[in-house]
């Protein structure tokens, strides 16, 4: 690797976490600066996930060409190098006692289709990503008792489910030696795989696609520590569906058996697991006698967890312009700008608390005035403003990569309802 660096290379060290190298990431990342490589990146192995069972082998045995085992890998048992995905299954088998109603219901987020990309494989076959690849070649489509196993939805009536459906749209149709890419793309192939997502039914649906690509459950993508995993509340609708599609974060919400009210432990637990938590969901609606103070409550809960811990971070709690105008409680108190007022209090405890070095993790306030949504469109007051919801992503990707020793108390977002562009 010096060599390569020496003589121009640029060199990135990818670092596999197992259970008896955990202790040595931050020396070999120093090792990494010392030798020159461009960048430094754990990988939080997905490798231990038994495909078939669903669940975390303790250990993988190695072999030499003899097929005799020489000794084991075992996944490494510290949270923060831990796969997120791997860990967060448990509670997806909660929400899912039958996990393959899960894949037969998560939304497909095509990271291909996200990012316009093919892989064009050895052979000249053009698919969206590897995935679909490695299902034509990995030993355990063929054999499922070869590790990590297959899923039983990977095959149909004994044979290979991406095998079968590349086969309904002719390979030929899919290889660069005998068709022009202009061909390859114009084949029924495209099409029908995008529309296979649309489908609750097996083998309509595509398994490697929901299990790549699943909106809750993302091992692949959360092998390599490129990018902060989040974790947000109320990601069903409106900012929260946003913040999950921008940062392709988690979400809890009552849609999968979440309630703030009900819960606050349980998301504490869970939110252990991500770089950062966004305390988006609010327990009204605001008119409602019922709407409470869950919102506080779940503050509390993952401050608390996250001290306990010591864990590094970044809380956001969402807010709104509401708390900032105290009117009279006639003909009934206002709950939704009381409790919104808690959160902006209790928020701003939690960042004097890293500012005065009693905590490791950073927490901030994002005040809110009316926002773009379509709930927020469908009202009668809408005057055609609000906030873009992409300017306050973009603002809690900044805040995130502000200096060490910086901490953003508070970010308000106001916005001029009768602007004409």
């Amino acid at each position: 690797a010096k060599s390569y660096i020496d003589a121009g290379g640029r060199a990135v060290w990818n670092y596999i976490v197992f259970k008896h190298n955990q202790h040595q990431v931050k020396s070999a990342q120093k090792l990494s600066s010392d030798l020159g490589f461009r960048d430094f990146k754990y990988r939080s192995t997905g490798r231990f996930l038994n495909h078939h069972t669903m669940e975390e082998f303790n250990e993988w045995p190695v072999q030499n060409r003899q097929h005799q085992v020489e000794y084991v890998l075992q996944p490494t048992d510290l949270k923060e190098y831990k796969n997120k995905s791997i860990a967060f299954l448990p509670n997806l088998k909660k929400q899912y006692p039958n996990i393959d109603k899960y894949f037969a219901n998560t939304e497909i987020c095509c990271d291909a289709l996200a990012g316009h990309k093919v892989a064009i494989n050895a052979s000249g076959l053009v698919l969206p990503c590897n995935m679909l690849n490695h299902n034509l070649s990995d030993a355990r489509f063929r054999d499922p008792t070869v590790l990590p196993h297959s899923n039983h939805l990977s095959t149909v009536d004994g044979k290979n489910q991406v095998q079968t459906f590349i086969d309904q749209h002719g390979a030929d149709n899919l290889n660069i030696h005998y068709r022009s890419l202009e061909q390859v793309f114009a084949s029924s192939f495209w099409p029908a795989l995008v529309s296979s997502w649309e489908y609750n039914t097996f083998p309509e649906r595509l398994f490697e696609c929901a299990m790549t690509c699943g909106k809750q459950f993302t091992k692949v993508w959360d092998q390599t520590k490129m990018t902060k995993t989040f974790f947000i509340t109320g990601g069903n609708r409106g900012l929260g569906l946003h913040l999950v599609e921008t940062f392709k974060g988690t979400s809890v919400s009552r849609a999968q058996g979440y309630d703030i009210t009900k819960h606050a432990k349980e998301i504490a637990e869970i939110s252990l697991d991500f770089d950062v938590f966004i305390n988006n969901a609010f327990d009204g609606p605001p008119h409602e006698e019922w709407a409470n103070f869950a919102q506080s409550q779940i503050y509390f809960a993952v401050y608390n967890a996250w001290k306990s811990a010591g864990k590094t971070g970044y809380i956001f709690n969402i807010g709104s312009s509401g708390s900032k105008s105290i009117v009279s409680p006639e003909p009934r108190f206002e709950t939704y700008r009381v409790s919104k007022a808690a959160l902006e209090h209790a928020s701003k405890q939690g960042t004097q608390a890293f500012k005065q070095n009693d905590v490791p993790f950073k927490t901030t306030l994002i005040t809110l005035d009316r926002l773009d949504t379509e709930l927020s469109r469908s009202r009668a007051a809408w005057t055609g403003n609000g906030i873009s919801l992409t300017d306050i992503g973009n603002f809690i990707q900044y805040a995130t990569t502000v200096s060490a020793n910086t901490v953003i108390e508070e970010a308000t977002f106001y916005v001029n309802l009768d602007h004409k562009a």
